[in-house]
């Protein structure tokens, strides 16, 4: 996935260009051959900045949840040295879940649920990302039924 981060047009009159332009950035992102004219100009791991017929556009690979695992493990560590994975699943299960059950549409609770489970796997030095791509392919050849009761779906045993 990619993020446009910004566009800078040199010449005004190429303004009709952007989108063809954007085509080829993700060509150049992709490795694959652009078309003559198109040259990468920076290239890190986050962010891609390259021109094309004099329109410069800069792009950020979204970096994935490896990345976010450790800017969220980074951010702790600095802010609560001596948090423990048993205060952070407490404050996880005593105060973040009620809160998101009360604000279920407010995105940003969303996110104070995955920061902290994101801690939680860091201190304990565990690759979500890797549990995430291992778990999805058992649960793609699980097969679900739903519970009559309850209406929870399940996996068969």
């Amino acid at each position: 996935m990619f993020l446009l981060l910004g566009i800078t047009i040199v010449n005004d009159n190429r303004r009709d260009f952007v989108t063809e332009c954007v085509d080829e950035i993700m060509l150049l992102i992709k490795d694959e051959p652009a078309r003559p004219g198109a040259s990468m100009a920076r290239s890190t791991r986050e962010i891609v900045e390259a021109e094309v017929e004099g329109l410069v556009l800069r792009v950020m690979r979204d970096p994935g949840i490896d990345f976010w695992q450790q800017a969220v493990t980074r951010w702790a560590n600095k802010q609560f040295p001596d948090r423990t994975v048993h205060g952070t699943i407490c404050k996880l299960c005593l105060e973040e879940i009620p809160e998101f059950l009360l604000n279920r549409q407010e995105p940003l609770e969303y996110a104070d649920l995955v920061i902290l489970i994101l801690d939680i796997a860091g201190q304990l030095k565990l690759s979500v990302a890797d549990a995430l791509r291992e778990k999805m392919e058992i649960n793609h050849q699980r097969t679900w039924i739903q519970d009559p009761e309850s209406g929870f779906y399940k996996h068969e045993k």
